[in-house]
């Protein structure tokens, strides 16, 4: 069975996802797999459950007003302290307005829709997730940055492999990573689908689905409040709400034809998981222990989970009960999965570059050598980000997308949060003409050569992020002797080199400095800058 215990270091979990998991893997890098998404992803970005519950107790407490008849306040509070905290009760009663609302609310955290739906006087029936919580603020305002789990979710929207999620959250952090992070230039990356009209014009590439409603449209219109799903009464009718007609359309049809990948899912999530589950009856998944159609990024499975699963495999989870749950928990949150899964698959696109390169192609040996040269840049990198699902962002976002963004454009300069895309297509299944013209292969053959170097140990590799290396260059150490380190891009052609030349980068860093380029026949030597060097 899975341990209780979480892989948190990004190099286990790619260990692990690679030897158990890969073709859940290989699904993600072709596109295939669905994301569905829960609370778990934005635990440190907005408060969570025990958190959003001690707002609504405190917000009651604070509202009583002894003098009113009736106080519809205290009387809310009373009957959630009456059936849920009743050793509250006494202190409760003899001074409502000083009762302090107890630091550990764990126990009501699998009744918080229940608590959501007290009713208060004649107040609307979510006034206490719309004032108490005051969702428009605590989970829609723009201000709140993005977490790690979000910008890796962004970064494979990008690549092309992520074209469609399903979340429960009420933030807007998904879309808010995949905005920020798109080029200036590019066309919208990312529609946000809810109301039935929504469904109609969203034409971005990827579609992101809110089925519990979305606090940053209801915070800018308030006809989008109705969509927010909290309170037990709003989970048992969702899927007969006409609202969300197109909604629970469109998750039927995932859950049935989509193999799924969980993230962060969680009680308050059980709604949607039992959807998930109960949309497969007239087409269940068979199970089959190499490639799980539903996979948890948790320790273990849960109680909630195993409800799940039995409503995905039917008879088979009877039979198999024990490989499923054991199959079906990838032994790692979100963090981690999302971390080792995203430089898994960015490398990979590189690794099947070098089949396409006309010049090394033709021989398997030197495909192999340079596919493990790859391999080793991939081993460095995940060693570099340690158990820092942080650091595997700025891996990502301040080394590989300037790598890439040099490559191909030398001069052009983007805010730190946007991310250069090595190719936004999958290529899992083979590439297209485009890949082969834009030099990728060369790319491939280019980095897979300072891979087999390292894997060869005569040199030790960096890849700078900024600071003491600038993002995007690798500084190579050679094992030989005291050499200084080098510092070593790669370009396209000799337009980019060229372009290179024109850079401050090339005028004034005062190392060495090597230029490695790709691509282009035109034999002159390049010599960098009156501090000499060679490039």
């Amino acid at each position: 069975m899975s341990s209780s215990t979480p892989i948190l270091a990004v190099a286990d979990a790619l260990d692990v996802l690679r030897a158990k998991y890969s073709e859940m893997l290989d699904d993600v890098a072709r596109g295939e797999r669905v994301l569905w998404i829960g609370a778990g992803v934005s635990r440190k970005q907005v408060p969570d459950v025990e958190s959003l519950l001690s707002r609504v107790l405190t917000f009651l407490r604070d509202k009583i007003d002894l003098s009113a008849t009736p106080d519809v306040h205290r009387e809310a509070l009373e009957s959630i302290i009456r059936v849920h905290l009743p050793d509250e009760l006494d202190d409760f009663l003899s001074n409502p307005t000083c009762w302090k609302v107890p630091p550990d609310l764990s126990s009501l955290v699998n009744v918080y829709s229940t608590i959501l739906g007290t009713e208060v006087g004649l107040e609307a029936q979510d006034y206490l997730l719309w004032e108490a919580v005051d969702v428009r603020e605590t989970y829609g305002n723009p201000g709140i940055a993005p977490g790690p789990e979000h910008w890796l979710i962004a970064f494979l929207v990008h690549e092309g492999v992520v074209q469609e999620a399903v979340t429960t959250n009420w933030d807007g952090l998904i879309e808010h990573a995949v905005r920020t992070s798109s080029i200036d230039e590019d066309p919208e990356k990312v529609s946000v689908l809810l109301s039935q009209e929504s469904f109609r014009l969203g034409r971005a590439r990827f579609k992101l689905y809110k089925a519990h409603g979305c606090a940053v449209l209801a915070r800018a219109d308030e006809t989008y409040r109705q969509y927010l799903v909290a309170q037990t009464f709003d989970i048992n009718t969702w899927r007969d709400n006409p609202i969300f007609t197109s909604m629970v359309d469109k998750l039927r049809e995932l859950a049935k034809n989509r193999e799924s990948l969980m993230l962060g899912t969680s009680f308050q999530d059980s709604n949607l998981l039992g959807r998930i589950a109960s949309a497969t009856q007239d087409l269940r998944w068979p199970w089959n222990p190499d490639d799980p159609s539903c996979i948890f990024a948790e320790p273990q499975i849960t109680p909630i989970h195993r409800e799940a699963l039995k409503l995905v495999y039917r008879d088979d989870y009877f039979a198999n009960r024990v490989e499923i749950c054991d199959r079906s928990a990838a032994g790692m949150f979100s963090g981690a999965l999302l971390g080792a899964a995203t430089l898994h698959i960015l490398l990979e696109k590189l690794s099947i570059g070098l089949a396409y390169a006309p010049s090394f192609a033709t021989s398997g040996d030197v495909v192999s050598d340079l596919e493990g040269g790859i391999e080793a840049i991939k081993t460095m990198l995940a060693a570099d980000a340690g158990d820092s699902v942080e650091r595997v962002v700025e891996l990502i976002r301040d080394g590989i997308s300037p790598l890439v963004l040099r490559f191909f454009e030398p001069t052009t300069e983007l805010a730190h949060t946007k991310y250069k895309a090595i190719y936004d297509q999958p290529v899992k299944a083979g590439v297209d003409a485009q890949f082969r013209h834009l030099g990728i292969p060369e790319l491939s053959v280019a980095l897979g050569l300072l891979g087999v170097g390292l894997l060869r140990d005569y040199w030790t590799l960096s890849l700078g992020t900024g600071g003491a290396i600038a993002s995007g260059v690798f500084e190579v150490t050679s094992r030989v002797g005291g050499s200084p380190p080098w510092r070593l891009v790669i370009t396209r052609d000799w337009a980019e080199t060229d372009a290179m030349k024109a850079t401050d980068m090339w005028i004034t860093d005062p190392g060495h400095l090597l230029v490695v380029q790709a691509l282009g026949d035109r034999p002159r030597a390049v010599t960098r800058g009156p501090a000499g060097g060679l490039g």
